[in-house]
């Protein structure tokens, strides 16, 4: 029985509102482009964290969500072109390094990311970069799917 734990038959009655000793849970697994707005305001109790700052939660819901991010990083293992499926069409090298990072939990030095990047023929810069930035403006980059499919190499290992 998954309602076992004294603190989450507390947090049952409270949410609940009445004695109940089983709860199912079912979960999705969705990836979305980091510049999309997912709109979860018709929920009162629906909060987004960065996922190494997701609070304790009841049940094993922690525990779905550390294999979820497994099985996210397994897909991009396979296949790294998925990461370009989050990012905007035209991104920074920073957007495609921050998404990495957290995708992977490597540690990476961002330099030695540029440089890695930068040597990708399936990394195209963009004679554009950005505007209205309070930072030194960044050059925006194309991910091309028809050159990475011709070298199918892999990111950093």
């Amino acid at each position: 029985m998954r309602a076992s734990n004294a603190h989450d038959i507390k947090w049952m009655d409270q949410e609940y509102k009445h004695h109940i000793d089983r709860i199912i849970t079912v979960a999705y697994l969705s990836l979305c482009k980091i510049d999309h707005k997912i709109n979860s305001t018709k929920y009162d109790t629906v909060d987004w964290y960065p996922i190494d700052e997701v609070p304790g939660l009841p049940f094993d819901h922690n525990k779905i969500i550390s294999e979820s991010l497994m099985e996210i990083r397994k897909w991009i293992e396979s296949d790294f072109s998925i990461i370009f499926e989050l990012l905007p069409k035209r991104f920074t090298i920073r957007q495609l390094y921050q998404l990495y990072s957290a995708l992977s939990e490597k540690n990476i030095d961002i330099k030695n990311f540029h440089k890695k990047i930068s040597s990708f023929p399936y990394i195209v810069p963009l004679d554009e970069i950005q505007k209205d930035v309070s930072h030194r403006a960044a050059r925006y980059y194309r991910f091309d799917a028809k050159i990475y499919k011709k070298n199918n190499t892999k990111l950093i290992k």
